[in-house]
């Protein structure tokens, strides 16, 4: 284990570093903050967020992206943010970091100063690009009947994209009632002053003491709809009403990675499955896919270890509906099943099986 007793401010712990652990991060909140010279900083457009074209902005979050970072897991955190940043606010952005990559996503911290020369941006200070959007993290500790309320009011200007922590027990339809109250106070004010309505963007609700997260997608209207937990930022859901299902269920370019997959919470799928069983069968299939790779797909090993885990994020009664699935494709023994699983997961390989290609027993 690396010594880190003998450094003695950030700028000597990160030197050198082109990644960064848990242990140089406990180690790095020990030290205070770097001083800084704003101006000193690079700024990376010199356009308020609203003027950009559409070109701009994809310009923009690549320009961002491409800025120097540490790696930290899946993840990437600015050394500028890691120089400069107050301890406590480290914390929580790490924390909400933390949690997406649990979910699969790619997240980047943003530098330093990219806040602070974008103070009059619409998103003048997102916290963070997470599958190639802007995101703004906000921790709640409040628990009243107005928890989240003044978090997310605030972050709409930063960011249309809103990642809510809510630290201790709230239910979700209070998090959401609220959430509501505030596009309804936008909203009139946007009449008073006659300004078109536009609440396109996401909202991650995360409650840490019950070990969930919910994804909700809004509309221009500022209607809200609940979506997939992976599906932040991708193009290919449709517009649905507000008790149906999105048509793409978890998106294969963001699988989980194995060693995350302790951090995906049970009430993805709880809250995906409908009383439609072909629904509820579909859904499973998807959560077999995220655990279970093409490179995989003849290690039978891991195709039995994908469905146990596909199957443990099912309730009760999927589950049992899934069961019944397996019957009605008959399945009667292990082979039987571990074929029936990768048929329905990648059945375009079933023709290469036919071939030849054998199951690793």
């Amino acid at each position: 284990m690396t010594d880190l007793t003998k450094f003695l401010d950030r700028k000597s712990l990160l030197a050198d570093r082109t990644e960064v652990t848990d242990e140089v991060l406990e180690c790095l909140y020990e030290f205070s903050e770097e001083d800084v010279n704003l101006d000193s900083l690079e700024k990376f457009t010199e356009k308020k967020f609203k003027e950009l074209s559409e070109e701009e902005k994809t310009e923009l979050v690549k320009n961002l992206e491409n800025a120097d970072y540490k790696k930290y897991k899946n993840c990437y955190i600015s050394t500028s943010k890691l120089l400069f940043e107050k301890a406590e606010t480290l914390v929580k952005e790490i924390k909400a970091l933390n949690v997406l990559n649990g979910l699969g996503y790619s997240v980047y911290l943003l530098p330093f100063g990219y806040a602070r020369n974008n103070q009059n941006f619409l998103q003048k200070s997102a916290d963070s690009i997470t599958n190639h959007q802007f995101l703004e993290f906000k921790n709640v500790v409040s628990v009243g009947k107005n928890a989240g309320y003044n978090a997310y009011k605030e972050s709409r200007h930063q960011s249309n994209n809103t990642f809510l922590i809510f630290e201790n027990d709230v239910e979700p339809q209070t998090a959401i009632n609220n959430i509501h109250r505030v596009i309804e106070v936008i909203r009139q004010d946007n009449k008073k002053n006659e300004i078109e309505n536009n609440f396109e963007g996401y909202i991650f609700l995360n409650f840490q003491m019950r070990n969930m997260s919910k994804l909700y997608e809004i509309n221009k209207d500022g209607r809200t709809k609940e979506i997939e937990i992976t599906a932040f930022g991708l193009k290919n859901t449709r517009e649905l009403n507000d008790n149906s299902q999105v048509e793409e269920r978890f998106s294969n370019k963001h699988p989980l990675p194995r060693n995350n997959i302790v951090h995906y919470y049970d009430s993805v799928n709880k809250q995906n499955c409908q009383n439609d069983k072909s629904s509820v069968w579909e859904s499973y299939v998807s959560l077999v896919k995220i655990f279970l790779s093409k490179e995989d797909v003849n290690d039978k090993k891991k195709i039995l270890e994908a469905s146990k885990l596909a199957l443990a994020f099912q309730s009760r009664d999927a589950g049992e509906v899934v069961s019944k699935e397996f019957e009605k494709r008959g399945v009667k023994d292990e082979n039987t099943l571990v074929k029936v699983i990768r048929g329905a997961a990648y059945p375009e390989l079933l023709k290469k099986k036919d071939k030849g290609i054998g199951i690793e027993r």
